[in-house]
């Protein structure tokens, strides 16, 4: 590998991290992450639950389709992983081609890359807040029989949990990688209690032929191969986030041997978690017609009723920042100041939140933000 690089690539890579730091401009921060509150980021956002939901909805075979995109996404873990122990700085993938591309072209496609990598990010932390503030609302359609439904109230519930990260990620910075731990653990634990009690509670059970084989095509297209593609989307959504540790990595005591761990740690936990719900829930779903016909706007709600007879920011933030650090955004000086007291970039934080309340408008006119946010980032 070493033989292929550029004479100015080799030069960084044998450097140790604190030379390499200077040589790429990083800043020294307190290094509060390690492996498992990077892998949590990725890993943590009730993504089961989003998986088996969206396939529900788009998915042409759920299974083979939920396969094919964690090999996918093991793979890219693992290249991106490489890059990243060789050269850890928070721009990420831009860095990588800033290093490796030839001189005579670097400028442009690194440029390119940073603003779709940063804006890539900022659309999946929209929909991670959307997603639950909506979640929120379906529960209220599903035991309220009087409320109505208005979609600017999902709005203003997105705008809440926004404003709620927003402060966490400010004030709470110290103590935030102790609380992601923490919910790492609770969101294994809770997968495990909630797989349990679907499987043993379910009055109804499919045959193995639906769960593996039938193929039902729920995505609007007419052609099936179109299909399969369109219900890639969701499949590949909840496994992208990977990359979030390499954004992090200037915040990590070791960098170089965090974050491959990190990265490949959390396709296998989301892939292996994502698979196993997917799995339980079509073998215990019961009737799929009622499920996609909830008031709820959700499957996965009507389904968890059917089953028991009872009623994802962080890192947009660290993107917006290195690259106005890097002097690839408007505004640069203000949006790169670094808080010294907390040592969090809090102008960039605030504006990200504040795009991402923007962003939340959409759905008072039009249900496709979470749709636009999904295919935003997987493009990214």
């Amino acid at each position: 590998m070493e033989s292929e690089m550029s004479p100015k690539a080799k030069a960084e890579y044998n450097l140790g991290d604190a030379e390499a730091d200077q040589g790429i401009g990083q800043i020294d921060h307190v290094k509060h992450y390690g492996i498992w509150s990077c892998q949590r980021r990725p890993a943590c956002a009730n993504i089961w639950l989003y998986k088996s939901d969206n396939d529900l909805l788009l998915d042409y075979n759920w299974t083979n389709n939920s396969s094919v995109s964690f090999i996918g996404s093991l793979a890219t873990a693992a290249s991106l992983a490489e890059l990243a122990s060789m050269f850890p700085t928070a721009g990420g993938q831009y860095h990588f081609i800033s290093k490796m591309a030839p001189l005579r072209i670097v400028k442009g496609p690194s440029w390119v890359v940073g603003w779709i990598t940063t804006f890539g990010w900022i659309a999946v932390a929209a929909s991670a807040p959307f997603l639950s503030g909506t979640m929120i609302q379906g529960l209220l359609v599903l035991n309220y029989d009087n409320y109505a439904f208005q979609r600017w109230h999902g709005t203003l519930i997105y705008w809440a949990i926004l404003v709620i990260s927003a402060i966490v990620n400010i004030q709470g910075s110290r103590v935030l990688p102790v609380v992601e731990n923490l919910s790492l653990g609770f969101h294994v634990v809770a997968f495990i209690i909630v797989l349990v009690v679907i499987c043993v509670v379910s009055p109804t059970k499919h045959v193995p032929e639906f769960v593996f084989v039938d193929t039902i095509n729920n995505s609007g297209w007419g052609n099936n191969g179109i299909a399969w593609c369109v219900g890639m989307l969701s499949s590949c959504y909840v496994l992208v986030g990977y990359d979030a540790a390499i954004h992090l990595c200037e915040e990590m005591k070791d960098p170089r041997t965090d974050i491959p761990l990190a990265m490949i740690g959390a396709v296998l936990i989301n892939g292996t978690i994502g698979f196993g719900f997917l799995v339980a829930i079509l073998f215990c779903m019961g009737d799929l017609k009622s499920a996609l016909d909830t008031t709820t706007g959700y499957p996965i709600i009507e389904i968890f009723y059917n089953i028991t007879g009872n009623s994802r920011s962080a890192t947009a933030f660290r993107m917006v920042w290195v690259l106005a650090r890097d002097k690839a955004l408007p505004a640069t000086t203000w949006l790169s100041k670094m808080d010294e007291r907390r040592q969090i970039p809090t102008i960039a934080v605030a504006v990200t939140s504040f795009l991402l309340g923007l962003l939340g408008l959409i759905n008072i006119g039009s249900t496709s933000l979470q749709r636009h946010s999904i295919i935003g980032r997987i493009w990214a």
